[in-house]
């Protein structure tokens, strides 16, 4: 897999965990494996076997709820990874799946660092809201949590994607 291939999987898990970029959409559909799984299967060029893992791993998604106490994984980078697997090492997508969802553990790591990190961006809100208040709400609100999400995004799915890649060979 090229660079390229591993910057769109990091791009399909940001879209999907994003509530403000995408106004919930991408949260409420990309999130969901299926929809990942047929996204990352079309980014590597078979579809159908990106959709029927996707539609596997949302079967152990089928009741996820983000609110709460324990979570069992991360569904989006569970369907990315996993569609990942059976299209490029050519396995079931049930062997794929097992591979991917405890590794989709990952994803809730990030989830927790996005709630510590925003915390600091309301921090620097708080500081600048009296200066102008419309640019330091686009800022502080939208703009910076939305680029770390992105760069926190990428930078996990490229390096958990090139260490599961690479563990398979």
């Amino acid at each position: 897999m090229s660079f390229f291939n591993y910057l769109i999987l990091g791009i399909i898990y940001f879209i999907g965990s994003s509530t403000s970029f995408t106004f919930g959409i991408g949260y409420f559909t990309l999130y969901r494996p299926i929809f990942s799984g047929l996204l990352t299967g079309m980014a590597l060029g078979n579809p159908m076997l990106g959709l029927m893992t996707g539609a596997i791993a949302n079967l152990l998604f089928i009741d996820f709820t983000s609110s709460g106490g324990s979570l069992k994984g991360d569904p989006c980078m569970a369907g990315i990874l996993a569609a990942m697997l059976a299209v490029k090492l050519d396995i079931m997508p049930g062997a794929a799946i097992a591979i991917a969802y405890p590794v989709s553990m990952v994803g809730l790591v990030i989830w927790q660092y996005r709630l510590i990190y925003n915390v600091r961006f309301t921090d620097l809100l708080k500081k600048s809201i009296n200066k102008n208040p419309i640019k330091a709400l686009w800022r502080y609100s939208i703009f910076l949590p939305q680029l770390a999400l992105l760069i926190g995004s990428v930078v996990a799915t490229v390096i958990t994607a090139l260490v599961l890649y690479s563990l398979s060979d």
